[in-house]
């Protein structure tokens, strides 16, 4: 075997015990479908998917602690709100 092709089945063992291919329990189903369908496919959807299938798990550490997917998509919600209330939109110049 060659080394990248040890370099991949060592990814390819790691993502399949992760449980990151394993399926959702229904209600996670449903809210990782809801995202989708509300947000289309961006980042922020991404965050969304992650945060209903993987609420409690670390998204982000940094020198001031750890946040949660759920944490994390709460505080982007929390700026986006705040940018639109400020005027900020889709082709708006915003300073």
């Amino acid at each position: 075997m060659t080394m990248v092709g040890s370099v991949v089945s060592t990814a390819a063992r790691a993502v399949l015990f992760s449980g990151l291919l394993s399926p959702p329990a229904p209600v996670a189903l449903l809210r990782l479908v809801r995202e989708l369908y509300r947000g289309g496919m961006n980042l922020y959807t991404l965050l969304a998917v992650a945060a209903a299938r993987w609420p409690d798990r670390t998204a982000i550490i940094d020198d001031d602690g750890a946040l949660s997917y759920r944490e994390l998509q709460s505080m982007t919600e929390s700026i986006a709100h705040e940018l639109s209330d400020s005027g900020a939109g889709p082709a708006r110049r915003w300073a």
